[in-house]
């Protein structure tokens, strides 16, 4: 039994930020396609290893980066690249069959229910292969977690205001992919480089990355929540002109 407790702290904060996404929607999802949603953004981290590995393969990045460039390097080609394209495609796979997906908001939930899938499997291999499984599960958890939802929240928003935008742009277009891949780049490059002189005598450089890692995620949560905020928004203006339509 005492895989329960590891178990259980891997998975915790995942459940707790799909329970709250679900409850920001103003006409709840039926639970069912967040399961399937959620099982798409599992098999979504076996469809990265397509990608990062031939990218590891082209040289593009060393599984034990030594200088700064190469930390940026594998951040961005071992793990922000393949991983999101792995969801991306996961999620355009998911909507073409999800008949719910009708609302600006659906697109975020469908879309950070296939991250979190991701980060479940992810968290669940960290945490058991940690000997130290308490804290890392815990550090995890108020880090890489709330991660992967924030990235899935920006590809979510991107691919509504792409699905029902009446003027979406190139941008919007290329934003669907790009935004993730760059938090999410971003995101691990400051604990790549944070990790290169975590056991150096430079190690005082450690503070101000973390000073810097943690107001990252500070505006990065903040500019996720103004996203679902707006989101909301609009898919309140539609239900009010839907609504007042059926009235007349």
């Amino acid at each position: 039994m005492d895989f329960i407790y590891p178990l259980f702290i891997a998975l915790l904060p995942v459940a707790l930020l799909v329970y709250y996404i679900f409850n920001k929607d103003t006409e709840k999802e039926p639970v069912k396609e967040l399961w399937i949603a959620f099982g798409f953004g599992v098999i979504s981290l076996f469809v990265s290893l397509f990608f990062s590995l031939p990218f590891g393969e082209l040289g593009l990045y060393t599984d034990e980066p030594s200088t700064i460039l190469e930390a940026i390097d594998a951040s961005f080609w071992s793990a922000a690249i393949p991983e999101e394209i792995a969801k991306l495609i996961m999620l355009w796979l998911f909507m073409r069959r999800c008949k719910e997906y009708d609302q600006y908001m659906d697109g975020i939930i469908y879309a950070v229910c296939i991250s979190l899938g991701f980060a479940a499997i992810e968290n669940i291999m960290y945490v058991f292969d940690s000997e130290e499984w308490m804290s890392t599960g815990i550090l995890r958890a108020l880090t890489a977690v709330p991660g992967h939802y924030c990235f899935g929240v920006l590809m979510g928003y991107y691919y509504s205001k792409v699905e029902f935008g009446h003027h979406a742009t190139v941008k919007d277009k290329i934003m669907v992919l790009l935004a993730p891949i760059i938090t999410h780049g971003i995101y691990d490059a400051l604990l790549f480089v944070g990790a290169l002189y975590a056991d150096t005598e430079l190690d005082i450089i450690i503070l101000p990355i973390v000073a810097l890692f943690i107001y990252f995620i500070y505006k990065l949560h903040k500019y996720c929540s103004k996203r679902i905020s707006d989101t909301l928004e609009q898919d309140r203006l539609d239900i009010a002109l839907r609504d007042g339509g059926k009235d007349k």
